[in-house]
């Protein structure tokens, strides 16, 4: 802005000088703008799937995703996988009361690929913690991968498990009915794992024969997850399972 009286080079040089300061202004307002919303999206509580139920679901108020405080002499079990998991962790803890302490990840744990990522690295799902049973599936988000490239990820995941020393239990894939394709896909991803788990020597926990015999018995409306009768016998089972391997590793 020029004024009467004014050196047009003074006027010209405290344009240039405001042009600066708003600019400054302008790109300080933009990083809090963004901060701001990095902190937001950072607190945003996780989202359920579609068909999930907060029993089901990884988030905050599910209690399934709760940290829990050892109670010293038990014995430390993980649990590692999907939402069907999820859904029967706070059972299996109750069964177990007073014999273990029961561990989730605080996440859905998801595929076989997923499983790379979360147990690789000093932040991994086990940690350098010391674990007597490592409870484990991956399965149905793995269901459009071929048998080859879901068993080379249960070669990587065997060998990587194996490392903590704890007795390891793999957990059987549960049947699910909401693809044309579904028993053709959890067929041979059970067959595909029975056969890397066999050969390694490692407990099968046959998840899936508690519910598959009676499946809409068990199955819920969105044809994946269970309803309160299917995770009770597949709670119970689990925890029997885990009984089993705490007893063989004495």
């Amino acid at each position: 802005m020029f004024r009467h009286g004014d050196n047009p080079r003074n006027s010209n040089l405290r344009n240039q000088t405001m042009k600066t300061e708003t600019a400054k202004n302008w790109c300080v307002a933009l990083f809090l703008l963004l901060l701001a919303g990095g902190s937001l999206a950072a607190q945003e509580p996780a989202k359920m799937n579609e068909g999930e139920t907060v029993r089901d679901a990884a988030v905050p108020q599910n209690k399934a995703m709760d940290k829990i405080v050892d109670v010293p002499g038990l014995p430390r079990v993980l649990l590692i996988g999907d939402s069907i998991s999820i859904a029967y962790t706070v059972p299996v803890r109750e069964l177990l009361k007073g014999k273990a302490n029961v561990h989730r990840p605080p996440v859905n744990c998801q595929s076989s690929t997923t499983g790379l990522a979360g147990t690789k690295g000093a932040a991994s799902w086990q940690g350098d913690q010391k674990w007597d049973v490592i409870h484990f599936n991956f399965g149905i988000h793995d269901r459009r991968k071929s048998a080859e490239a879901y068993a080379a990820n249960l070669e990587k995941l065997v060998a990587r498990l194996n490392k903590t020393g704890a007795v390891l239990v793999w957990a059987r894939t549960t049947p699910f009915a909401n693809d044309p394709k579904a028993k053709e896909q959890y067929t041979m991803l059970n067959a595909t794992a029975d056969a890397v788990m066999t050969g390694h020597g490692i407990k099968i926990d046959d998840v899936y024969s508690t519910v598959a015999g009676d499946l809409d018995k068990y199955i819920s409306g969105d044809k994946v997850h269970f309803n309160q009768y299917g995770v009770k016998v597949q709670a119970e089972q689990v925890a029997k399972a885990l009984v089993e391997a705490l007893q063989a590793k004495k």
